[in-house]
This record gives structure tokens, C-alpha cells and sequence, in this order.
């Protein structure tokens, strides 16, 4: 349950973080492709909460005041550190024991956040 919880409010944390980028530099790629892959990664965990019978918690980043950007390609430095942290995550959550769909589901998003989304990011900034 705890596993779920911390990685559904990280991928709530990640699309907060997106759109309030893309609410200052526009609808620009990478950012805005990545934005709407952390709302379907949510949509994931939410998914499996249900599936668990874990109550989906409310997202606690809509809203929140969201660190400023200067342009794109510091949007993309800020996509960088953010996936870190993301995989960073996944790794650690990864460590305990899960039932099998929990860890696939962790295990495909950390690849997503590494080999596509930290790579985009590292590319644009």
C-alpha cells in the first residue's frame, strides 16, 4: 500500500511539475509528449490502487506553487533532475517485496522515466 502511494503522488509530482514548465514556455516537445505520459503513468497506479482496493489519494501537487523556469532548455534541465528523482524512486520501491503486478508496473515506468524520458530531457537541455 505505502509502495503504491509513494509512486502514485511521484508521477502526480512529475505532471505538476510538466505543465507548470509548459505553462511558461508553451506547447513545446519534449515536454509536452512527457507531461501527458506522467498523467497516463498515474492512470497506471491509480488503476492498480483500485485493483488492490486501495483508496486513490487526492493529488497533493495541484496547485502547488512550482519552481520557475527561464526557457525551454531550462525546462529541460528541470525534466532531468525530475526523472531522476523519479528513478531514483522506483529503485528503492523496487527493493521491497511487491505483489507481481505492482512490480512490473514499477518496473516499466522506471524504464519509461530512464531510457525515455530522462534521455529526451538530457537531449534538449
Amino acid at each position: 500500500r505505502a509502495a503504491l502511494l509513494r509512486a502514485i503522488d511521484e508521477e502526480y509530482r512529475a505532471e505538476a511539475l510538466y505543465q507548470h514548465i509548459l505553462g511558461q514556455i508553451g506547447q513545446t516537445r519534449p515536454m509536452s509528449m512527457i507531461a501527458r505520459s506522467e498523467r497516463h503513468h498515474a492512470w497506471i497506479l491509480e488503476s492498480l490502487a483500485i485493483a488492490h482496493g486501495v483508496e486513490i489519494p487526492p493529488n497533493a501537487w495541484a496547485g502547488k506553487r512550482m519552481p520557475d523556469v527561464g526557457d525551454a532548455r531550462a525546462g529541460c534541465r528541470a525534466g532531468v533532475e525530475s526523472e531522476k528523482k523519479t528513478i531514483a524512486l522506483y529503485d528503492e520501491l523496487l527493493k521491497v517485496e511487491l505483489p507481481d503486478d505492482l512490480k512490473r508496473a514499477f518496473t516499466h515506468l522506471r524504464a519509461v522515466s530512464a531510457d525515455h524520458h530522462l534521455r529526451a530531457f538530457e537531449a534538449c537541455s
